[in-house]
This record gives structure tokens, sequence and C-alpha cells, in this order.
């Protein structure tokens, strides 16, 4: 598939238009972005999805699809393989973002109401969306991982791992994968969710700390995978890397990634 399918995909999608930011093709519902394309010489774009739909998706279809990275994809959004994405699973993809944003956002009426209150991140750790589920992998994603039972764990089942990490210890996301794994007697844990529920409790932990709170999830203890310090966080790479200085942990740079010397992912 082109970019330029793709972007005859997005603006077939019902209620979908197109903008534009540095120079990439944004498509808006409601004006909300769910997708995104690349330059035309580029062969990727990106679509917003539910965790739960992109688990699903990337799990079917993982030569096509693979979560992004970061803040967009603690936002939802999908890499989309343009070279090898069939036009069937692009178009159900955009389909379904667009009817998230619809879902998402009513239709204003022309007399005046109130705006509904944007929700705190205290509110998002709370929403279990149906969650802890442990279900089989099969097809495609079993390639990848392996076949077994995954669990998608709760945003506040990865905060209590969070918080139970005291001063001078530290754990990773993979860690953290294992533990509710062995909780749930699943072989493995949904590492996308995973990832974003650690950075909902993040930034749930840090909305404490603002409001006056003493004791709040040391989020600064969880690390990326390999001991990498998550940029992520609230703060920055300077404020993780000053409270695990303060707590005697050594940081070391290796280009422009931060890691904690000496991290020993097995003996945690």
């Amino acid at each position: 598939m082109t970019p330029a399918r793709f972007r005859q995909l997005a603006l077939q999608t019902e209620g979908v238009t197109e903008s534009s930011h540095h120079g990439h093709p944004d498509f808006r519902c409601r004006n909300k972005v769910i997708a995104s394309l690349g330059s035309t010489s580029d062969a990727w774009a990106m679509v917003k999805l539910t965790p739960e739909q992109q688990t699903q998706f990337c799990q079917a279809h993982p030569r096509s699809l693979q979560p992004v990275d970061g803040s967009y994809g603690a936002r939802g959004y999908t890499h989309v393989r343009l070279r090898t994405a069939p036009v069937s699973l692009v178009k159900s993809a955009l389909a379904l973002a667009a009817d998230n944003e619809t879902q998402r956002t009513p239709q204003r009426s022309t007399g005046s109401s109130p705006k509904r209150a944007k929700r705190s991140w205290q509110d998002k750790l709370q929403d279990n969306k149906g969650h802890p589920t442990v279900s089989p992998v099969t097809g495609k994603m079993a390639k990848r991982f392996g076949a077994g039972l995954m669990v998608i764990p709760a945003p506040l089942e990865v905060d209590e791992v969070m918080r139970s990490i005291r001063k001078g210890r530290l754990i990773s996301i993979a860690q953290i994968q294992s533990r509710l794994a062995a909780k749930h007697r699943a072989d493995f844990a949904c590492p996308i969710t995973t990832g974003i529920f650690a950075w909902i409790a993040a930034n749930a932990a840090n909305e404490a700390a603002c409001a006056g709170k003493k004791r709040i999830t040391p989020y600064w203890r969880t690390l990326k995978n390999g001991g990498e310090l998550n940029p992520k966080y609230p703060g920055g790479i300077t404020n993780i890397r000053q409270r695990l200085e303060a707590e005697g942990h050594q940081i070391v740079q290796r280009r422009n990634r931060f890691f904690v010397a000496n991290f020993e992912e097995d003996k945690r």
C-alpha cells in the first residue's frame, strides 16, 4: 500500500477530514487526530486505537502493526507498515479510530451545556476497563511471543507493584510483567498495556504530590527494560536522575539515553 492509498482510505472514512502538521498529513474526526501519515517517501502511518484494540490488532497482524514507543504509544497510537498492511486491515483500523472519537465526543447541542470535566490521572488509574483479563494467545502473535495465556492487567495492579519497590531497589517493566503473569497464572503479561499503565501510575503519583501528599508511588524506581530511565515520566530525565542519584544509584549516559549502572534485570 502506498501513502496515497492510505490517505484515500482515511478520507473515505465517515467524519474524517485532513489537516497538516509539520508537513505530515493528519486525519481528524471531531477535530481530534485519529491517524497520521509520514512524508510521501515514507512507508509508515499511525492510527489511534484503544489499548484493547491495539492489543487485538497487534496480536493478529504483527508484521503490519506495531505499538509506538513514548508518549504517542501511551496515547494509543499504533504504527502501520504500509508495505505489508492489507487494505481491509487499514480500513478496519481507521473506522474503529473514528468510531472511538465519535463515541468519546458527543455532538454539541445548540443550547448551552456545561463542559465535561477533564479526567484526572487518579481517575484514569482507578478505571480498570474490565481488566484484569486472561486469554490465550493464538495465530501470528503466538509465533512472535510463543503460545500461552496472556494477562492484560488493571492499572491499579501495575501501580501496586510499582508502589512496593522500596528505597534502594529498582524494577523494570519486564519484571513487572513477570510478577503480573505469576499472579494470574499466565505465561506473560501484555507489554503494551503494562507500559501504558505504568505511565499513568507515574502521572497519578506526580498529581498526588502536587496536591500535597507525601506518600506516593515511587515511579522513578520503575525503569524501562535494560535499566533505562524513562524520559516520559513526570519531570523527564532530570527529575528521574536526581531522585535515583539521591537514593545511591549511579546513572550512565549512552549517547542520548540514560541507564542505571550495573542494573541486573534477572536478579530482581
